[in-house]
């Protein structure tokens, strides 16, 4: 799937050659020097590139120097615009980890982008996470851990506990509390105490486009802070070929208060929109045919056009003279909490409230080479998979709900590889790579409750291909033509969506917005504005610590690269979760919630135990006495994975002495002291190289009216 999913040009080892290296004897492959610069490719775009791929033969090369769960190496995280090359880098450096016989596996949380990378396991099956369960990551991650050891999970359990690198593609779609369950599920099926047991981890991701759907943000977690290297692709490749569509892109991406405050922006949005993209007035235009893919913003408008797309089928079957069997779903119901039979049911307020909240569609139109998509994880086939029909069921298989035998699709195939007219034999699939596989009919657990009764769906859990949700299409590039719904009935409602939904296709010209013009666009830009409470705060997060792939920092970066909880943080301070299952080190300097002029200063490998520690009054003797008990956490100094306890020392000892001497000085104020531990890190940075940068958190701060 890595070398299907690499474009011609590249000069790669063979297969061959790859499967039969080991950590042993790896092969001497440099992606460096074999990637070329592509003819339409900017030079900025083809640098940072290559910038985030050496950061990958760096960490590759120090995880290989060591083996074992002991061994510690910072992920890395390509953050970067749609189109942008995220997942070729990610392939490539899948790819390099294979060279050094290391053990590779990929996944993500969208099913669709973890077979299109490395053809890997939807991150669900991998780890065997629960689905619809509430508690906290250590409970969830407890949870996970006992399926694994059943004897149904034993091969993703032998997966996990030998891999050395994981590829995770749309990283950002996970939270905070998600990735903390992975590290969870690691530390312990692989008997490490190192961060995710050890393993090395490769991802890309893009906050501005869908995130987390519950939970907390991903950049929020305490790993980001310390486990990770962050680099920025900010230049698209996708859209090479057309300046209009990256300036429309590159405004979509800009921050909400920006927009608001600049009218010139507005009107050149309004101007871009109107002259490039194309508009019609419904999606039954006569100008979407059947090449152009649907996509709406809720899940209850693609299920109608589902049925739209079903009726129409039906006509054009009739026409040709083939046949065709339609199968339609069983709703069902029983009371709440009861043991009754199931009862089918007809109520349009519980069928609708199936469409929306269920995949599986009302109807479905089975023909000979009808294409659908999986809509569960499989044996042999994972959700979001295209699967094929070659034998059209009998009316008794259907009656029945008999299972269906098809073939399911290799990860790289898309439905516009077909020839129109003509469906392959199934020896001419099973040469391409396709699987056979069974469809079943949905099982009857995780109801809905509504109106007092448990609602199930009974259909085969397929769906057809043709319309999907904006939310999904997320790192897909699309050939073909799109076309949005934007009206006042289905708009979307999230600056997230918008990104998404304007950066599948390589040209403006193939997108088209269904609705009133003058409308769409406002309604767009509207969305554009909108900010949530956490906007800040990720902002602040890439634009201090993140490396700009191309060597080009951002204006707005803050002085000294410092995060400033007090300014970015949208709750109180005492909200602010400090990394607990981490020991990458850590030089820190507290404060007295009591006497605000008594600090203290010292060095640890895991604060929040260490603060529990000097709370208790046996951290240490400069803050024992009881009187000035409890402290908080006034700044820290981290990302010293590389730093062993002597190295920790030594900046704790420049910090120290610079605060003795601004004591002397008669200038020993909070601001100052704090100041002293920004001068120690750029000090240190000055020497070191990008990755390798310490990171410095601020936590609180008083006004300089105090000092006088």
């Amino acid at each position: 799937v890595i070398y299907k999913g690499l474009p011609d040009g590249i000069n790669v080892p063979s297969k061959e050659d790859i499967m039969s290296c080991n950590k042993t004897k790896p092969l001497e492959w440099d992606p460096l020097t074999e990637i070329p610069k592509y003819d339409l490719q900017t030079d900025e775009s083809y640098k940072e590139q290559q910038a985030s791929v050496s950061l990958a033969v760096k960490a590759v090369d120090n995880y290989s120097k060591q083996f074992g769960n002991v061994t510690q190496t910072r992920g890395i995280i390509s953050e970067g615009a749609p189109g942008s090359g995220k997942s070729f880098v990610l392939l490539v450096q899948g790819l390099l980890a294979m060279t050094r016989g290391l053990r590779v596996l990929s996944s993500a949380l969208m099913a669709k982008r973890s077979m299109a990378v490395g053809g890997g396991y939807h991150l669900h099956k991998l780890f065997c996470l629960e689905c619809n369960q509430k508690g906290n990551p250590r409970r969830l991650a407890e949870l996970a851990i006992d399926k694994l050891h059943r004897k149904s999970n034993l091969k993703m359990l032998h997966l996990l506990m030998t891999m050395d690198v994981l590829l995770l593609d749309e990283v950002g779609t996970l939270s905070a509390q998600e990735l903390s369950q992975l590290d969870c599920i690691l530390r312990n099926i692989r008997h490490s105490n190192t961060p995710f047991g050890g393993v090395l981890i490769f991802s890309s991701m893009d906050h501005q486009q869908i995130g987390t759907i519950k939970g907390m943000p991903l950049l929020l977690s305490s790993h980001i802070m310390t486990d990770f290297v962050l680099i920025r692709l900010k230049h698209s490749v996708r859209c090479h070929g057309d300046a209009a569509l990256q300036r429309i892109q590159q405004i979509t991406r800009m921050s909400p208060l920006e927009l608001q405050s600049s009218q010139d922006l507005h009107d050149e949005f309004t101007e871009l929109m109107s002259s490039k993209v194309q508009f019609v007035s419904s999606m039954k235009d006569p100008k979407l045919g059947p090449e152009v893919l649907r996509m709406y913003s809720r899940r209850a408008e693609c299920a109608s056009a589902a049925e739209d797309y079903v009726d129409s089928s039906i006509q054009n079957l009739t026409l040709q003279g083939k046949s065709y069997k339609l199968c339609e779903a069983s709703d069902l119901t029983r009371p709440l909490q009861s043991r009754r039979d199931l009862q089918t049911t007809n109520d349009p307020a519980i069928k609708k409230m199936l469409d929306k909240k269920r995949r599986e569609p009302r109807r479905l139109l089975f023909h000979h080479g009808a294409l659908f998509e999986a809509t569960v994880n499989g044996k042999g086939y994972s959700q979001s998979q295209i699967v094929i029909m070659i034998e059209q069921p009998t009316h008794e298989d259907i009656d029945s709900w008999a299972p269906l035998p098809m073939m399911a699709a290799p990860a790289t195939f898309s439905p516009n590889d077909f020839h129109v007219g003509r469906t392959p034999t199934k020896e001419e699939l099973i040469n391409e790579g396709w699987t056979e596989v069974t469809i079943h009919v949905t099982q009857e657990r995780n109801p809905l409750n509504k109106y007092g009764s448990e609602c199930y769906r009974k259909q085969y859990t397929i769906k057809h291909i043709g319309s999907s949700t904006i939310n999904k299409t997320q790192g897909q590039t699309i050939i073909g033509p799109v076309a949005i719904e934007v009206t006042p009935k289905c708009s979307p409602w999230e600056k997230e969506q918008v990104v998404v939904m304007l950066s599948r296709t390589p040209l403006a010209s193939m997108i088209y917005i269904a609705g009133d013009k003058d409308f769409a666009i406002e309604k767009i830009w509207s969305v554009l504005c909108k900010r949530t409470q956490w906007t800040d705060y990720v902002e602040s997060i890439l634009k201090n610590w993140a490396i700009d792939g191309d060597g080009v920092e951002s204006q707005k970066v803050d002085e000294n690269r410092v995060l400033d909880l007090h300014r970015a943080f949208p709750w109180k301070l005492c909200n602010v979760t400090l990394p607990t299952d981490n020991d990458s080190g850590f030089v820190y300097m507290l404060i007295s919630v009591v006497n605000h002029d008594r600090t203290y200063v010292g060095q640890t490998k895991n604060i929040s135990i260490r603060l529990n520690q000097h709370n208790s009054g046996f951290g240490a003797k400069g803050t024992a006495p009881a009187e000035y008990l409890p402290y908080a956490p006034c700044c820290f100094i981290t990302n010293m994975s590389n730093l062993d306890k002597h190295g920790r020392e030594q900046i704790e000892k420049k910090w120290k002495k610079l605060n003795k001497l601004s004591e002397q000085r008669g200038e020993g104020f909070l601001e100052n002291r704090i100041e002293n531990g920004r001068t120690v890190m750029e000090e240190y940075n000055s020497r070191a190289s990008r990755e390798d940068w310490l990171k410095f958190v601020v936590c609180v701060t008083r006004d300089k009216s105090h000092n006088k």
